[in-house]
This record gives structure tokens, C-alpha cells and sequence, in this order.
């Protein structure tokens, strides 16, 4: 069985006004590719787990909460892989016509395209992911 780290419950509780969040079954479904989503771009990371797999430290499994929910509510129509709707780049040219697309923004810099960036922040404000801040004392 594939870990699924937020609940229905969560992701009403995470969704920002305006945003309706499903019913059964289609918000087990959403809450389900979005936890693969966090899953691939954990793939690396280090932190301790339980013997179903889920993070034990309490940060670390509420940002892999925040982040399954910010990765569902993105794309809620269809959150699978290869769902996303253009390629990245910067400039492409055929012939006489040249098309470009803006940089992304800082805190995206460096995440996959398919993750979205609210779940990028999510992960690297925990320390998940690389990029992160580590304070030090003086």
C-alpha cells in the first residue's frame, strides 16, 4: 500500500479559501499522487521513519503533510506525472518565430517542474530538502 501522508480532513484544513476540496473518492486519489510527488522529491532525503515508512520526527512528517496538500491542491484537475502543461525554457526559436518564458521565481529555483512550489517551500523550510537555511550561533 503506497504511503499517503495527509488525510481528507488535513487538506480541507490546509485549502485556502475559495478552494473546494473534494469528496471520497476523488480526494484519496488526489492525497495519493501528490504523496508520490513528495515521495520522488524526498527520494534522497535522510530522516528517520517507522516500520510503515512514515517520517517519525513531528516537523519532518507535518511539512510531508503540508507538502502532499499544497502538491494536491495545485493541480487538482489531474496531479499525475506528465500532467504539466509546457516544458521549461528560456528561449526556443524555429525559423522566424522565437518564444521564451520568464525564469522562476527564487524559491522555486532548483525544484522539479512538477512540483509545486508551495510544497518545494514546505520541504526545504523543514530541512528536507537542500537549500535550506541552518542557523548558527555566535
Amino acid at each position: 500500500m503506497p504511503l499517503v501522508y495527509a488525510t481528507q480532513a488535513e487538506l480541507s484544513a490546509y485549502a485556502p479559501a475559495g478552494v473546494t476540496v473534494p469528496g471520497e473518492p476523488e480526494a484519496t486519489r488526489l492525497l495519493t499522487a501528490a504523496s508520490k510527488e513528495i515521495r520522488r522529491a524526498t527520494k534522497t532525503a535522510i530522516y528517520d521513519v517507522d516500520e510503515d515508512g512514515y517520517p517519525t520526527d513531528t516537523a519532518i512528517r507535518q511539512a510531508f503533510r503540508d507538502a502532499t496538500c499544497a502538491q494536491a491542491i495545485w493541480r487538482p484537475g489531474d496531479p499525475l506525472p506528465g500532467a504539466e502543461t509546457g516544458g521549461e525554457y528560456s528561449s526556443v526559436s524555429i525559423g522566424s518565430v522565437t518564444l521564451s518564458r520568464g525564469a522562476k521565481s527564487a524559491a522555486a529555483a532548483g525544484s522539479p517542474s512538477w512540483l509545486a512550489e508551495q510544497a518545494d517551500t514546505e520541504l526545504r523550510d523543514a530541512g528536507i530538502l537542500p537549500g535550506h537555511i541552518i542557523p548558527t550561533q555566535t
